[in-house]
């Protein structure tokens, strides 16, 4: 693990608060991400489905949620909560995704609650202690979907605190007790390569 950009916890939350809200779902470098992304989370729902009556509410926690691009389309009969610093962003997903539950908090002191589906999708290159959110996170999931830009040379113009390799990618889910069950790679845009994962709490 390599640090881009030196910043603490607090500044990172301070950094996120009061940047610009990215509206991914109208930028065209996010299209194949956000696809993606939607696609593996129907896929864990249909999983959770078959090993549950149909008519039981999942709960969805994403955790930098942004405008609730990924579950918020989902949020109409599951319980979806939204962790997110910057109130420009929440207010916009409030109008798209009225359902979700958004919650301005800085995740890394949020309290970790128990969830269906947990998600952590280019959020943990933003954050000072990802291994810690992880092993705070992840054990009270019983599936996430977890995905990072791997080996990258840049901050994205300041944006990312840290670059991984897949050595660390491996570690976000040891320290969360969970195992992979299908891992992807994908570019987003021309700048990074991403590798995104469903996992599963180890029994």
């Amino acid at each position: 693990m390599r640090k881009l950009v030196e910043r603490t916890a607090e500044e990172a939350y301070t950094h996120h608060r009061l940047g610009i809200a990215h509206d991914y779902q109208v930028d065209g470098a996010h299209q194949e991400r956000l696809a993606l992304n939607r696609k593996s989370l129907d896929w864990i729902l249909q999983r959770i489905q078959g090993q549950a009556p149909a008519h039981i509410c999942k709960r969805v926690i994403e955790l930098g949620c942004a405008m609730g691009d990924i579950a918020g389309p989902r949020s109409w009969g599951n319980r979806v909560v939204g962790y997110e610093a910057n109130a420009t962003a929440i207010l916009k997903g409030k109008a798209r995704y009225p359902y979700v539950e958004f919650r301005e908090e800085d995740l890394q002191h949020a309290e970790p609650e128990e969830c269906d589906v947990l998600i952590l999708c280019e959020i943990l290159e933003h954050i000072e202690n990802p291994f810690e959110v992880c092993e705070r996170w992840l054990p009270k999931a019983k599936y996430a979907l977890v995905s990072v830009p791997i080996g990258a040379m840049n901050g994205s113009a300041g944006e990312h605190i840290w670059s991984f390799s897949l050595d660390d990618w491996k570690e976000f889910f040891t320290k969360g007790k969970h195992v992979i069950l299908v891992e992807q790679d994908f570019n987003l845009g021309q700048t990074f390569k991403n590798k995104l994962a469903v996992s599963k709490l180890d029994d």
